[in-house]
């Protein structure tokens, strides 16, 4: 169930896989660093059935239904090109 897509191209709700580590779960998070590349949480269950989460980088993060491995470039929009001072 698609919920919200985000400016990074991240669909929250959606189903990604991490491609270092192999985990796969659901989109719940989308952080932006000032400085730096856009981090995803993905929402798991575990080996013992326990829900879990962790925070990858965008660009290691394949969206499961389409198999596009996320971009790790940042979306500017014009409102962060004008910077009022």
């Amino acid at each position: 169930m698609s919920i919200r897509l985000h400016s990074t191209g991240i669909v929250l709700g959606d189903t990604y896989e991490d491609e270092v580590h192999g985990k796969v779960g659901i989109a719940t998070i989308v952080s932006e660093f000032l400085h730096g590349c856009a981090r995803v949480t993905l929402e798991y269950v575990n080996g013992d059935e326990d829900i879990c989460e962790a925070t990858f980088d965008i660009g290691q993060l394949k969206h499961q239904r389409t198999g596009r491995v996320m971009s790790a470039r940042r979306v500017v929009e014009d409102s962060d090109a004008a910077v009022s001072g």
